[in-house]
């Protein structure tokens, strides 16, 4: 049974996780190289892609009842500000969210599988916001 778990939440369990992991007594948690090389295969959807609780639970279920690894999940947040004027003025810009949800696999079959199965959702990562390409 697969395992999706979050990045955020291996603060003290990453020695299970990443071989270069490290007690790091001042932050009182473990460090590790991220993205880490255990963990070499990334499939990204963009956050407006998963729009509803279905699709999160979907993709966790199928997580669960298809692969037989653990799957990390972190947010990249590639968000920026568009500028409507030519000399670039804060008072006359807005902010674009750019959020991706990224999936981190051990080993390339289950990305790749993941990426089949929900394709529809899957997209490579850009900094600008895919609505404004």
């Amino acid at each position: 049974m697969g395992k999706l778990v979050y990045l955020n939440d291996l603060a003290l369990d990453a020695r299970w996780y990443f071989s270069d992991a490290y007690y790091n007594r001042e932050r009182n948690n473990y460090s590790y190289a991220w993205p880490n090389p255990t963990y070499p295969h990334r499939v990204a959807i963009h956050s407006e892609d998963l729009d509803s609780n279905d699709k999160r639970i979907a993709i966790r279920r199928w997580i669960e009842e298809t692969l037989v690894e653990t799957v990390i999940t972190d947010v990249l947040d590639k968000s920026y500000r568009r500028f409507v004027d030519p000399e670039k003025t804060w008072d006359r810009s807005y902010e674009v969210s750019n959020r991706w949800i990224a999936f981190y696999f051990e080993n390339e079959h289950s990305a790749s599988m993941f990426a089949l199965r929900f394709s529809e959702w899957i997209k490579p990562v850009t900094d600008e916001n895919p609505r404004w390409l």
